[in-house]
């Protein structure tokens, strides 16, 4: 006879796939939230954010603090579409995936509608590199799984900042504080 499979969260509440995404700001506590929720739930699969593989990352920091959070920024433009390609590829990848309930750390709207839109809010890019940011992403999402579920952590910017610096990135520690707000 064939194995029966486990029941799963999914089995219960009535769907084949499900894709949920842990948003919020640096320091609000996503991936803690993520690894608890991969843990707790069975069949699910955790996306992490790959933040030190960018390898423009740190250096958009290092230009923050010299030439601050309102200001044009030559990482900025590299560093958002470094973390839209990895983004792409990972939800890409985990649609062809046996695991039916997707965590992710940081997803793709968010990588669009909150740090690109902020990038150029914030004149970080020009309106020139949001266009191809925008293009790109256009492109390259058509046909990727929409999420089920958004949520969105938030928490004062005192407590982002002693977060951050208790976490002690190295590359964060010079985090111009209106950018976390």
């Amino acid at each position: 006879g064939q194995k029966e499979r486990k029941k799963d969260v999914g089995d219960f509440l009535g769907f084949a796939w499900f894709f949920s995404a842990i948003s919020g700001n640096i320091g609000v506590g996503k991936t803690t939230i993520c690894h608890g929720l991969a843990k707790a739930i069975p069949n699910s699969i955790l996306l992490e954010e790959k933040f030190k593989e960018n390898p423009f990352l740190d250096k958009f920091y290092h230009e923050m603090a010299r030439v601050g959070a309102d200001k044009y920024n030559k990482y900025a433009f590299p560093v958002q579409m470094e973390f839209l390609k990895h983004r792409i590829e990972r939800e890409a990848q985990n649609a062809q995936s046996e695991n039916k309930i997707a965590i992710i750390d940081r997803c793709l709207l968010e990588d669009k509608l909150i740090f690109a839109e902020n990038q150029r809010r914030n004149n970080l890019i020009t309106e020139d590199e949001y266009l191809k940011y925008e293009r790109y992403f256009d492109e390259h999402t058509q046909g990727l799984t929409h999420l089920d579920v958004l949520i969105y952590l938030s928490a004062d910017v005192s407590v982002l900042a002693e977060r951050i610096k208790n976490r002690n990135r190295k590359m964060e520690q010079s985090i111009d504080l209106s950018y976390l707000s």
